[in-house]
Parts: C-alpha cells; sequence; structure tokens
C-alpha cells in the first residue's frame, strides 16, 4: 500500500494570520490509496465530531473499544475518489460507511491517521515512536 500523501487545503487568505495556520493544521487532510485501488481522503477527528459520534452510536456500544475505534476510523474518511462522504450521524449510517469502507479502507485510514497524529506502529502492531500532535495527546491521555 502507498504511502499517505499529505494535501495541503486551499485558502482564500491572502496572508496567513496564526489563527488561521491553528485552524489549517487542525484540519490536515491526507489522502490514501487503499488495497482496492480506492483514494480515501482522512481527516483527524476534533472533540465534536467525536462528541457527535459518540452520540450516534449510544453510551453502551461507546464503552466497546472494537466498536467505537472502527466507528472513529470510518468516520475519519471524508471523501472516496473525490466524492464526498456526508458524516453519519446514526449507528446505522456509521455501520454502512464501516461496510463500505471494508478492511482495505478501515486499514488505509488507520494508517493516514497514524501519519496524522505522528505515531509510528511496527508489524507486530506495538508503537514504535510517538511524534508531534500524538505525542502531546498520549501525554494528555496518561495524565
Amino acid at each position: 500500500m502507498a504511502q499517505p500523501q499529505a494535501r495541503k487545503r486551499p485558502t482564500s487568505e491572502p496572508t496567513a494570520t496564526p489563527s488561521s495556520e491553528i485552524v489549517g493544521s487542525s484540519l490536515q487532510e491526507l489522502d490514501v490509496r487503499d488495497s482496492r485501488a480506492r483514494t480515501l481522503t482522512v481527516r483527524k477527528i476534533g472533540p465534536r465530531k467525536r462528541m457527535m459520534i459518540f452520540a450516534a452510536i449510544g453510551a453502551e456500544l461507546s464503552q466497546n473499544q472494537m466498536y467505537w475505534g472502527t466507528a472513529m476510523l470510518a468516520c475519519a474518511v471524508v471523501m472516496i475518489d473525490g466524492e464526498h462522504v456526508p458524516q453519519p450521524t446514526s449507528r446505522r449510517e456509521i455501520e454502512a460507511l464501516v461496510d463500505r469502507l471494508g478492511e482495505e479502507g478501515l486499514e488505509a485510514a488507520g494508517k493516514a491517521i497514524q501519519t496524522i497524529m505522528g505515531v509510528e506502529i511496527d508489524d507486530k502492531g506495538q508503537v514504535v515512536s510517538v511524534a508531534g500532535e500524538g505525542a502531546d495527546e498520549l501525554a494528555t491521555a496518561k495524565n
């Protein structure tokens, strides 16, 4: 599988401000090709979107790490082959998106999220290094 490719978001501002730099970096998107040759555009999930996903899947399934992890990966995909993917608003819509992506799409989305977060994972699934935003979030989660 090809490595995820960073894509800058177009901006209409002639000059960047500190605020626009912060907002732009939080909306970083990566394009990745899955093993079915689809191009997926993956975006880091922010706090508000994460809350909306938890609300859609409900309290019980939010406790199930396998379920919410898969749901989060699927909901990070915002485009498939240039076609916008609407944000799922219900459990049924999330599950339909998971089915649409399949194992191939979910694996590619996971690799893109790792790149966005600056996390390197070895062939055995062990975290090798964490840099950038991923390091900050990991430190916050441990406290």
